[in-house]
């Protein structure tokens, strides 16, 4: 398995929540927005609005890499990071 970084630790907010288990985040810093799973964000990071930091890696299976090593993947190909200046003490 190959990954490739796309984006590294760019700041999202999150705009709302879809039907089926996924959150529309929104790109501060580019006109940009994607769908991820919502079970990847911490629920304390749930909240419409609230920021965080998301990498984003495109994955190239390898041709003998099973489907759930691949399912996997694609999973790890969002990495989340909470942002230091909202992390609660």
């Amino acid at each position: 398995m190959k990954y490739k970084s796309l984006l590294e630790k760019e700041v999202v907010r999150v705009e709302f929540h879809l039907n089926g288990g996924y959150s529309r985040v929104i790109f501060e810093r580019i006109q940009f927005s994607i769908e991820i799973l919502t079970s990847l964000i911490p629920s304390h990071l749930r909240v419409i609005g609230s920021r965080f930091l998301v990498s984003l890696y495109a994955v190239q299976p390898d041709i003998d890499d099973s489907i759930e090593v691949v399912r996997n993947a694609i999973k790890l190909s969002v990495q989340l990071e909470e942002l230091e200046t909202d992390k609660s003490t």
